[in-house]
Formats: structure tokens, sequence, C-alpha cells
């Protein structure tokens, strides 16, 4: 009988480990029975939305050795944040010129126009209003630099 019961647990055992590779190898799915392969956690809705971990900028800064990619929202900022590896980097970039303004911009690397030797086109319904050229100079309007 002894043998048995061993017999049994060592089945068990090799069950429990089956089990939980099959587990482990799989993705898990939120409203989803058949999670995406390339995903660990696929989340599926129609009428709701993924909620990130929301903190100010003081606790996310606070993450002791955050992991590379981690993903939060600043409410301080309200904007999603995400760990590069060596420091916290906005989501989407902060390169824009920012409809409020912009502080702390270098003339050398912060400018508006084209770094391709293409003149800065305006336009205005998808028509031409205006271009800057380094050759030509800047013009303005359909007639504003012709003869009378």
């Amino acid at each position: 009988m002894k043998h048995s019961g061993k017999i049994i647990l060592i089945i068990c055992c090799i069950i429990n480990i089956s089990f939980r590779t099959t587990v482990n190898a799989q993705g898990m799915g939120i409203n989803n029975v058949n999670p995406h392969a390339s995903a660990i956690l696929d989340l599926t809705a129609t009428n709701k939305g993924f909620l990130a971990p929301r903190m100010t900028t003081v606790q996310r800064n606070a993450i002791p050795a955050p992991a590379t990619g981690l993903l939060v929202f600043d409410t301080s900022l309200n904007n999603f944040y995400f760990y590069n590896s060596t420091a916290w980097q906005q989501l989407g970039g902060s390169l824009g010129w920012e409809l409020t303004g912009n502080a702390g911009t270098n003339p050398l690397i912060n400018f508006l126009g084209t770094a391709d030797n293409q003149p800065l086109v305006f336009k205005i319904n998808n028509q031409p209003a205006g271009y800057i050229d380094h050759i030509d100079g800047a013009f303005t309007g359909r007639n504003t630099f012709m003869e009378n």
C-alpha cells in the first residue's frame, strides 16, 4: 500500500506540473476566450476601455527600479508616461510644439521648418497659402508679390 501511495503522489505531481506548464504558456484573456498568441493579456470590450494605473508625478517618480516599458497615467500632468530603461518619458513624446507655447527651447534644435532642403509650405483648405524657401524667400497669399 505504501508503494501505491508514492505512485499516486508522483502521478499527481506530473499532472500538476503539466497543467502549470500549459497555463503559463498561454496568454490571459478577459472577455476573450481566445487571447492573441503574442499578448500576455488580451482585453476585449465594446463599451469599456482599459484603465491604466493612475498616480501623481511624485508617486510615479517614487517607483523603485521601474521595469523598462512600465506604463502609468500621471494625474498631475494628465498624460501617459512609460519608463525607457533610464528615465520616464511622455508617451507620444513631447517634441511637438504646444498650442500654449514651449519653454526651454534651443534655436539650434527647436525650430519651425524643414530639415530636408524643402520649403515650408502653408495651406488653407489644402490650397497653397504661402511658403518659406531658403532661395526665394517668403511668399504669402495669392497676390502678395504681384505687380499692379
